[in-house]
């Protein structure tokens, strides 16, 4: 019974599964069913995606297709219009052809003239280096005022006076300022440095000589002082000669003669009043000359002797562009010409720190070196050297600014030193004056004088005058005696009986002696005189500049005159003698 309760019980459990398995069978169908219906549906929906994707390409190729018809239709019209053209292209090609042979020719006579071109270029540079092309004639372009001075002997004629801004000039008149003076042999740069003093370029082309006394007003920015500087730019030394002016004279060789007199009074009076006008004396010189040499000293012994002036040399090495170049020269050249010590710009600068100093006695000359402008050597030099003369500059003394009216009054003190006047004109006082023309200074006049002469003028080695006087011209020695007199031996029979007249005149380094006098005969009335070739009249002695290093006079005035057996003799006593026998000159 038990077994099959139990057979019954199982019987009984299976009859509970079979539904249970049937819905799970039931729910495997459906979602195969399912599943199938899924992969029923997948390719239908790619299917449609693919079809729209078709349609686009379709509308695009549509569109393309109408893009071509419409470049067909534009390279059609291309076509007409190509072929419309190429009449007037064959047109054309002719003249092109015409008009490549001309551009040819034009070619081959460009070549052909090339190497000329090349030469008058060469040509140009070398007048623009020279300032001659297109050249400023007119020193007023540059210039503020300009005193021409054609030569001492055409003073009664009149030198022209041209003043650029006379307001400005007759405002400076009424003040004082600093007169600078730039002195130079001929063509050795003075204009140059100027133009550097300045900071006013000359005009492109200017080529001018400074005839006579030519005024600058300096820049106020570079110059910070309230008082005006003015410049003087004088005429160069050396300058040659115009020979025509005695060639057709009645006497050339006295023609001659008179026209050296003539150089070497203008110089000389030009040279004394910048001396004694400028505080500050600017030497020039370029590759040291013989010539220089001598102006420079010659310069040195008119320097009087005065704390308030100071006298400079400038070294414008123009044609040097690198500093080894400078350097060789300062060694080589400068140093061995001077007696010099280097020292250092109180100012500071990146450039050259040194300039040179030479002393002798109370005289103090300082030396300074320019470069080519715009060179490597020019970039290190100058600078510094423009700011040197700045501070000098600055720093000096003044003076009344009015040059003209100056330089008139010197003349009018000075000029019978140099100029004989003629008998007719003794009569009637002379005077220098300024002419006046339309509110402006016209001319320097000497009036009252017809004709001008010049004394009998004698210059020593340097240059400097020794006489100035016409009739004789007695004969003279200057010694030490054996009491160690300084002596001066003139032999003048003949000799008037008022005793000569004697003055010393002396520098910072040097004196010299004049004496004047008159020789005459009285020998009584002359029934006839077949020949006489003795000369009558006064007469001036100069001597030669006497070195104080050697000797110097204790006194101006002498111990000792004299006038026996022809001769008339002056002693003076001196110290500091010291072996000056090779340096007196017998006359």
């Amino acid at each position: 019974m038990a077994a099959n309760s139990t057979s019954e019980d199982q019987i009984s459990q299976e009859k509970m599964k079979e539904p249970e398995e049937i819905k799970r069978k039931e729910r495997e169908l459906k979602s195969t069913i399912d599943n199938f219906k899924k992969e029923e549906a997948a390719p239908q929906s790619e299917l449609f995606q693919k079809s729209n994707e078709l349609t686009k390409m379709q509308q695009a190729l549509k569109e393309r297709d109408k893009m071509i018809m419409q470049h067909k239709h534009k390279i059609k019209e291309l076509e007409q219009v190509v072929t419309a053209s190429t009449s007037e292209a064959e047109g054309l090609k002719d003249e092109i052809q015409k008009l490549t042979l001309q551009l040819n020719q034009a070619h081959e006579e460009f070549k052909s003239s090339f190497d000329v071109i090349q030469e008058k270029e060469k040509c140009i540079e070398k007048l623009k280096r020279e300032n001659y092309h297109n050249s400023s004639t007119d020193p007023i372009d540059f210039y503020d005022g300009v005193i021409k001075i054609p030569g001492l002997s055409k003073l009664n004629q009149g030198w022209e006076v041209l003043i650029k801004d006379v307001d400005r000039y007759k405002e400076n008149c009424n003040i004082q300022g600093v007169i600078v003076s730039v002195v130079g042999n001929y063509n050795k740069g003075k204009t140059f440095l100027l133009e550097l003093l300045s900071e006013i370029k000359s005009p492109h082309g200017f080529s001018v000589s400074t005839e006579g006394i030519s005024i600058k007003y300096l820049g106020d920015e570079k110059y910070p002082r309230k008082s005006p500087i003015i410049a003087l730019d004088t005429q160069g030394g050396s300058l040659p000669i115009n020979l025509s002016e005695f060639e057709a004279a009645e006497d050339p060789e006295e023609a001659l003669k008179e026209l050296l007199r003539d150089h070497h009074a203008t110089e000389d009076i030009l040279q004394n009043f910048i001396m004694e006008t400028a505080t500050v004396i600017i030497i020039v010189v370029s590759d040291l000359t013989f010539d220089d040499q001598t102006f420079i000293t010659k310069i040195k012994k008119k320097f009087q002797a005065n704390a308030r002036k100071n006298l400079l040399v400038v070294h414008n090495l123009l044609h040097c562009s690198y500093r080894i170049e400078v350097e060789k020269k300062i060694a080589e050249l400068i140093k061995t010409s001077f007696n010099l010590s280097e020292k250092h710009y109180a100012f500071e600068t990146d450039n050259n720190p040194i300039y040179f100093v030479e002393k002798k006695d109370n005289l103090v000359v300082t030396h300074l070196v320019l470069a080519k402008h715009g060179s490597e050597a020019g970039e290190y030099y100058n600078e510094s050297t423009i700011q040197y003369l700045r501070n000098i500059i600055c720093s000096a003394d003044q003076s009344h600014l009015d040059v003209v009216k100056s330089f008139c009054e010197y003349l009018q003190k000075h000029f019978s030193d140099y100029i004989k006047i003629k008998d007719e004109d003794t009569a009637k006082p002379l005077e220098i004056i300024m002419k006046i023309n339309d509110c402006n200074i016209s001319q320097i006049v000497l009036q009252n004088c017809s004709k001008l002469g010049f004394k009998g003028i004698c210059a020593d080695e340097l240059g400097l005058i020794k006489t100035l006087a016409e009739g004789p011209q007695p004969a003279y020695t200057t010694y030490i005696d054996e009491s160690g007199l300084l002596c001066i031996k003139i032999e003048c029979p003949g000799a008037s009986k008022d005793r000569p007249k004697y003055k010393v005149e002396e520098s910072t380094t040097d004196f010299r002696i004049l004496i004047k006098g008159e020789k005459i005969f009285d020998d009584g009335q002359k029934l006839m005189v077949f020949s006489d070739e003795r000369k009558s009249g006064k007469y001036t002695i100069m001597t030669s500049f006497i070195n104080k290093n050697k000797y110097n006079l204790e006194s101006k005035t002498p111990i000792l005159f004299e006038m026996k057996d022809g001769y008339i003799i002056f002693k003076w006593k001196v110290t500091k003698i010291d072996n000056i026998a090779d340096d007196w000159n017998e006359a």
